[in-house]
């Protein structure tokens, strides 16, 4: 009913200011109202929400951890020149190495290399780094084709980690080859795991792929592993790698996976001393498209780290807070994840741990938690990324925060960040902070604004409609008009839609999913309610 008022009101507003010619917009908002329909408002919050916070702050499923050891992964020191090389403790020995030696490099040892790079890596940005990478890359191009999968996977991954983009035309041959080889191999004696999920997350890192069309000829494989697993580690590496594939995994795969991990929970296979895996499977279970599907084995899977919860790291705990967070489940885990996070915080009071704590917070704590986290807000770096805009986000959330003064200070932190981060923003991160601003007036009574950051989230967005390829994929620019046609900030916005969305919406209505007519129809919602 209200959204039958909310069209009529429209309609007839819209028609007012724009003459008969809206009618044949028509069809296009009864297709949002009608897929509205197909969620509460409470689960259209959470879900879009999860999917921007993916989206925004997509993570790379590492293959391996932090602390590995890469120089050992693939070849053995029985060779001299790979021992020299692993004798390397920076990038100057490094380089100097390669210079006197290269003329007896094999193509193992360019491979090595790079692993060596990979251990010793600091920065980027030295010139060093230039020099060496321009060296295993030369050396690369003449020995592409005497590298197996196992050694192309590894250079592709570990060259994307180290910031190599994908235009470099070794890289493209690298990632071509090994999808050749991937694509020509069959399913019945199926490429490994290992090389399976160092691809995915490689093609995954950057985003600069779209993955159903670059990785279709995983899946095959992917299933037939998924079959005959029967080794832990081979379940966490299966997770690593659709957790990668998502957009290609079916409900059909998702449920002969979910019994796989069942069946190694009954034999203890999967149990409380294998929490590398144990958190990776909760990774690939609560990711948002299918998290609300995954209750009970999730439960069960938290329940096996209860044990051991003091041995996890900071990253795992702030984790399995936040999946808590969205499942409320298992009870049995409050008292503990509570008691860790408080120790954490009171030793390193920072955001991030607080954002942790927040769904354990007692009531009788609020002020307290306020007023440390007013400290935490106006601290001097109080936003140094993108992740830090997303932990105060939650923190005001959860606190139902109102102080117009500690709103104001959180989004000119935000607008701060985007002047900043404006000319490397290729991924459209800021549509994280238009969809977080467009929800912020639910503890303010509709009544805040922040013109300042409101007038620059709308000429980013306009710039990327108008002149960017996102303007044209139809889930981006869902986003981007929504915010567009929430605010206005654009000529005549205060009675009119900018024509270019309006033609937009009727060109792309036939592709829109339900997510994308839910964004644009909050974006009308609240035009309603503003103008």
């Amino acid at each position: 009913m209200h959204s039958i008022k909310r069209y009529i009101c429209f309609h007839k507003n819209y028609r007012r200011a724009n003459g008969p010619w809206f009618l044949k917009y028509r069809c296009v908002y009864h297709s949002i109202l009608l897929s509205e329909k197909s969620f509460s408002s409470t689960a259209w919050l959470r879900k879009s929400n999860d999917i921007m916070q993916n989206n925004a702050f997509k993570k790379d499923y590492d293959v391996e951890s932090s602390n590995f050891n890469f120089k050992s992964l693939l070849y053995t020191e029985d060779d001299e020149i790979i021992a020299q090389l692993n004798a390397c403790s920076n990038e100057g020995e490094l380089l100097a190495f390669i210079k006197t030696s290269e003329h007896k490099f094999r193509p193992i040892h360019f491979v090595q290399s790079i692993l060596v790079l990979k251990d010793v890596f600091q920065d980027l940005d030295s010139g060093l780094m230039d020099e060496i990478l321009k060296k295993i890359l030369r050396g690369l191009t003449l020995s592409l084709n005497s590298l197996n999968i196992i050694e192309k996977s590894c250079c592709y991954l570990y060259l994307r980690k180290i910031g190599v983009p994908n235009t470099n035309m070794v890289m493209q041959q690298l990632l071509l080859n090994a999808l050749k080889c991937v694509r020509n191999t069959s399913s019945d004696e199926p490429i490994s795991l290992n090389v399976l999920s160092r691809l995915g997350v490689a093609i995954n890192t950057g985003q600069d792929f779209h993955v159903p069309t670059v990785c279709s000829s995983f899946i095959p494989h992917i299933v037939y592993h998924i079959k005959y697993c029967n080794t832990e580690e081979n379940l966490r590496m299966l997770s690593i790698s659709i957790i990668n594939l998502q957009q290609l995994i079916t409900s059909d795969i998702l449920e002969i996976f979910k019994t796989k991990v069942n069946i190694f929970i009954e034999h203890e296979i999967v149990n409380s001393k294998t929490i590398k895996t144990v958190i990776k499977l909760l990774h690939l279970l609560n990711l948002s498209v299918w998290s609300h599907k995954n209750g009970q084995l999730i439960r069960d899977l938290m329940l096996l780290l209860q044990p051991n919860l003091s041995n996890l790291t900071i990253i795992d705990l702030k984790a399995i807070s936040r999946i808590f967070g969205y499942h409320l489940e298992p009870a049995s885990l409050i008292d503990p994840l509570k008691s860790l996070l408080t120790d954490l915080f009171q030793n390193d009071p920072q955001s991030d741990i607080l954002a942790a704590y927040m769904p354990f917070l007692e009531p009788h704590r609020r002020d307290a938690i306020t007023s440390v986290f007013k400290n935490l807000l106006f601290s001097s770096m109080s936003m140094q990324n993108y992740n830090s805009a997303a932990e105060h986000f939650q923190i005001i959330r959860t606190l139902k925060i109102s102080d117009s003064k500690l709103c104001d200070a959180y989004w000119e932190n935000v607008l701060d960040s985007l002047k900043i981060d404006q000319d490397k923003d290729k991924e459209l991160r800021f549509l994280i902070h238009c969809h977080r601003y467009m929800h912020f007036n639910n503890n303010l009574g509709g009544s805040y604004r922040f013109l300042p950051l409101e007038r620059r989230l709308t000429q980013v967005a306009m710039e990327a409609i108008e002149n960017d390829i996102n303007g044209c994929i139809p889930s981006k620019f869902a986003r981007l008009a929504a915010f567009v046609l929430a605010y206005g900030h654009t000529p005549f916005g205060w009675k009119k839609f900018p024509n270019i969305i309006l033609s937009k919406i009727i060109s792309m209505s036939d592709q829109f999913n339900i997510m994308d007519c839910l964004y644009l129809s909050r974006g009308i919602q609240i035009a309603l309610e503003l103008r």
